[in-house]
């Protein structure tokens, strides 16, 4: 299954249909009257967006926007849970960004679709039209989450009002340098006044930021015994993040040697946080030089360290936040990704 679904009513419509699900790529879905083979079909509009809602991140509809809202309105829940959606005429012409623009991507989801229907991209979100880059915007750029979201308004607001945004960003996360976009300043002292946004891999920060931008470079490496439950290995990560003052947001990916690739506690760890599962060839691991080598771990596997290992290879020798720290039946180690 594809990201994206773009769905048709008329006959037109599912022609049209048909050159995105190949253009884009996407799935498409017809009326059971005009669907074929490899395509979705459904009866009722609503009954097949509300399956598609949470199994898609992007949707497209080729239909009035009347019977677009219709559909989908009982189903909003906020800019950082809907997924993107695009709605667009049966001849192409504009494709109109109609729900979450920025962080879900229906602005830049709209202007692919236009480029393909030789059309028009139809963007009301403000800061687009203004010319300048909604702080949304940026946090979906570079897969930052933002804390909290509903403070995103009150940054954009301040945008367009010409007020300055302080950024205090001090491992250049953003990689603005010294070049920032416009309506942005870096903060210079703690009493600069007007918004702030800070990027922070830290849960609790002293600063006074309106709004956190996290960004994904925490790396969680695991070991464990064969069998081990993602409860455990769950509550294992959530303690240590939360000792360590570690944002969970920040989490980039569990990683582990490939040994344990089909321990299912771990993919399922991985999966209720939202996470890659990534998994090393284990000879990598054999000249890791590790804070805390076990004897035991290199009877039984042949080498000194998992969890502390496969964290500081796979951050390219990033500085260890968390040495090895145990449970039961598991290990982890944190470390931070450039």
């Amino acid at each position: 299954m594809t990201q994206r679904a773009v769905f048709a009513l008329t006959t037109q419509g599912a022609k049209l249909a048909r050159s995105l699900g190949s253009g884009l790529p996407a799935d498409v879905y017809l009326p059971g009257n005009l669907s074929g083979p490899g395509e979705s079909s459904f009866a009722h509009l609503k009954d097949a967006v509300d399956q598609a809602w949470t199994a898609y991140t992007q949707l497209i509809f080729i239909a009035a926007s009347g019977i677009v809202v219709r559909t989908i309105a009982p189903m909003l829940q906020g800019k950082d849970r809907d997924p993107a959606v695009v709605v667009l005429d049966q001849q192409g012409h504009f494709a109109v960004s109609l729900i979450s623009g920025h962080l879900g991507g229906a602005n830049d989801l709209a202007r692919e679709v236009a480029a393909l229907t030789q059309g028009e991209a139809v963007i009301t979100t403000a800061t687009d039209c203004q010319g300048l880059t909604a702080i949304d915007q940026i946090a979906r750029n570079l897969d930052m989450l933002p804390e909290p979201v509903t403070a995103i308004q009150r940054i954009n607001t301040a945008l367009l009002e010409n007020r300055q945004v302080h950024i205090l960003d001090p491992e250049d996360r953003l990689r603005w340098g010294d070049s920032l976009p416009s309506g942005y300043v870096p903060l210079k002292t703690s009493a600069d006044s007007g918004p702030l946004v800070e990027v922070s891999w830290q849960a609790d920060s002293p600063s006074r930021a309106d709004l956190i931008l996290r960004p994904r470079c925490l790396v969680a490496g695991m070991g464990c015994n064969t069998l081990t439950s993602s409860r455990e290995i769950l509550e294992l990560i959530h303690s240590v993040f939360a000792q360590n003052n570690l944002a969970l947001a920040s989490l980039k990916c569990l990683v582990s040697t490939s040994k344990k690739a089909e321990e299912p506690g771990l993919q399922q760890a991985a999966r209720q946080l939202g996470v890659e599962f990534i998994c090393i060839l284990h000879h990598r691991l054999q000249n890791i030089i590790v804070p805390n080598p076990s004897t035991t771990v290199h009877k039984h596997m042949g080498v000194s360290s998992i969890c502390e290992a496969t964290a500081i290879l796979h951050t390219n020798q990033g500085r260890l936040l968390v040495s090895k720290t145990k449970s039961q039946n598991a290990t982890l180690a944190v470390a931070l990704d450039h």
